[in-house]
């Protein structure tokens, strides 16, 4: 982890590197892992857009409304905020 508490997932996710991702999530990987704010990977593939990133999570079983951020935030509450249409098709 990063002095943020993000991992190695939560930076691939935010890149929007799928292949990373994949390895990371083969490798167990973490998918609830927090950072400090309480963000997962998941849900910043969602802030960002990350459409197959958040296809490859949503597969694999990441939470997808259970688990909030500081701030009471959802994934699906990411890319509805930020009007990730593409990942709100997969997060619905």
């Amino acid at each position: 982890q990063d002095v943020y508490g993000r991992t190695a997932l939560t930076c691939s996710a935010i890149n929007g590197s799928e292949r990373v991702t994949t390895l990371l999530v083969e490798a167990e990987a973490r998918l609830e892992a927090q950072d400090m704010d309480g963000e997962t990977a998941l849900m910043w593939a969602a802030r960002f857009g990350k459409k197959e990133v958040c296809e490859l999570l949503v597969h694999k079983k990441a939470t997808i409304k259970a688990i909030k951020n500081t701030k009471g935030m959802t994934a699906l509450d990411w890319a509805t905020k930020e009007n990730r249409v593409d990942c709100l098709a997969i997060l619905r």
